[in-house]
């Protein structure tokens, strides 16, 4: 992955992971949160896959030239 692209996977990723707390911290998910004893599913998927999406943008980052 070239560092660009890299750099734009890490800041998407960031942004996902800010927008699944967010979402967390929403109305429906603290309903949801009440009734099922766990945040929404949209909140979950949001920060999951901005996790997994910023980790892989670091790695390409860190990684060693090629």
């Amino acid at each position: 992955m070239s560092r660009s692209l890299s750099t734009v996977v890490l800041i998407a990723g960031l942004i996902l992971l800010l927008w699944g707390f967010n979402a967390s911290e929403s109305m429906a998910s603290e309903v949801s949160e009440v009734v099922e004893n766990t945040p929404s599913s949209k909140a979950m998927l949001l920060i999951i896959v901005g996790g997994v999406a910023a980790a892989a943008g670091a790695f390409g980052l860190l990684r060693r030239g090629r």
